[in-house]
């Protein structure tokens, strides 16, 4: 990982890492894009998306790491897996999430953009940033455009 991380800083070059390990996201990448079932969920420069993960997919996906294991953290990813080819209609997650409400389970859900240059893919974020920021201990406005 080394060698590709010097070859492309010292040929000016970006790069492209599909990985399901975070760990090699945050050590070596600018910008991440969550993806469920095929769709990005979430995109973020990777400072952000550590400090404030929105979607609640992407905060089942960073508090599986051990560093994010504590009490404010945990977060039960509901039962309920998908059928890869019987995918239902609105969003993809709206079947595993607590958050979904009748808009999620219709029509094509857009991005929004929740701080400069992050977006997520969800049609209840303000629950979401709300839920995101109580368990960070911090607040966030919930405004999306």
């Amino acid at each position: 990982m080394d060698l590709i991380i010097t070859m492309l800083r010292e040929r000016d070059m970006s790069g492209i890492f599909i990985t399901h390990d975070l760990g090699v996201v945050a050590q070596c990448c600018n910008e991440i894009a969550i993806m469920y079932c095929g769709q990005i969920v979430e995109f973020a420069p990777v400072e952000q998306f550590y400090k404030n993960p929105v979607h609640p997919y992407s905060r089942h996906l960073l508090y599986s790491l051990p560093e994010y294991r504590n009490a404010a953290h945990k977060e039960k990813m509901w039962e309920n897996n998908m059928d890869p080819m019987n995918l239902p209609d609105g969003c993809l997650f709206h079947p595993r999430c607590k958050f979904a409400c009748e808009g999620c389970r219709v029509g094509d859900i857009g991005m929004a953009e929740v701080e400069p240059g992050h977006f997520v893919k969800c049609c209840n974020i303000d629950a979401a940033c709300k839920t995101a920021a109580a368990i960070k201990g911090g607040t966030h406005d919930g405004q999306s455009s």
